[in-house]
């Protein structure tokens, strides 16, 4: 189960994110380094350890609810979408890379199947949700 802290700090780092977002006028750029920092925030959600369906609700109706309570109802709510589409890309593109390589390995009958995402941190082994663990 992570921590209030914990939650506390996802909370601040979506927020962080959109607010960055939204002063680069949502560019090009902009909108490609909201899009990788909100699934880097969303892999460090989804791997809290002990977490459930109701933590990651808690998180994406706070950042919401101080998205609109920052930027009003039109802006306030439309970063929300664009950050709640980012964050939802995240398992999807992760599930499809994963059933992708699951089904090269197979075919070419090389490795068991099984994909090791290098850059995901693992919550209960790294405190920092950006520190990215090494592989050869």
């Amino acid at each position: 189960m992570p921590t209030e802290r914990q939650i506390e700090k996802a909370i601040e780092f979506c927020t962080a994110t959109m607010e960055r977002y939204q002063a680069s006028r949502r560019m090009r750029y902009a909108a490609i380094e909201m899009i990788a920092e909100t699934q880097a925030h969303a892999s460090w959600i989804m791997n809290f350890h002990g977490q459930s369906p109701m933590t990651a609700e808690r998180i994406l109706r706070s950042v919401e609810d101080e998205l609109v309570s920052r930027y009003g109802r039109d802006i306030g709510g439309r970063l929300n979408r664009e950050f709640l589409q980012a964050f939802d890309s995240f398992g999807t593109s992760l599930l499809e890379a994963s059933i992708e390589n699951t089904t090269r390995i197979n075919a070419n009958g090389n490795g068991n199947g099984t994909m090791k995402a290098a850059c995901i941190p693992n919550s209960r082994e790294h405190s920092d949700p950006f520190e990215v663990e090494s592989h050869p």
